[in-house]
């Protein structure tokens, strides 16, 4: 879940046989606004995430860790699409309103 202040909580919801529910969560620090998007790879080991901060960030699913960073928007970063497990497009807007895609 992507929160309002760039961090993204993983929630676990584990199901025991009594009806109990109980959530894990999980917290990814790495963008400093609004997250906008996440893909998640076919693999399940990594996922992007997307930010009102102009940046796509990398994550290890598993350890939490930040693997990579790309800032080359320079406004907010509104739509990711993974295609076979690799980042085809992501797209935001220029400072003149017009779509760009890199």
């Amino acid at each position: 879940v992507g929160l309002a202040d760039g961090r993204i909580m993983r929630l676990s919801l584990i199901n025991f046989r009594s009806g109990f529910q109980r959530v894990e969560e999980e917290m990814y620090a790495g963008h400093s606004q609004r997250i906008t998007s996440i893909q998640i790879s076919d693999c399940d080991e990594w996922f992007l995430s997307a930010s009102d901060d102009g940046t796509v960030c990398r994550w290890d699913v598993r350890s939490r860790v930040l693997l990579s960073t790309y800032k080359k928007h320079i406004g907010p970063v509104n739509q990711l699409v993974l295609e076979k497990a690799a980042l085809k497009g992501s797209g935001t807007k220029d400072a003149l309103g017009r779509g760009a895609e890199s």
